[in-house]
């Protein structure tokens, strides 16, 4: 979804390297530290799912 909107042109201009970095951190965050020591279940396909959208929304704002 993301390279779409990046392809679509829906995403605000900014360096794609940037762009990437800041889209990972906002999606994984500390989740491989909680999960590496047992404070946090895998992921089900919903939660990915939120995961991924509440990202994008946030690299989109941070890119404004």
């Amino acid at each position: 979804a993301l390279m779409e909107r990046a392809v679509e042109g829906s995403l605000p201009q900014s360096d794609p390297s940037e762009a990437a970095d800041i889209y990972v951190r906002l999606l994984i965050g500390d989740l491989q530290i909680r999960r590496v020591i047992g404070r946090m279940s895998a992921l089900t396909q919903a939660d990915i799912e939120t995961r991924a959208t509440t990202a994008l929304t946030g690299l989109v704002k941070i890119l404004a």
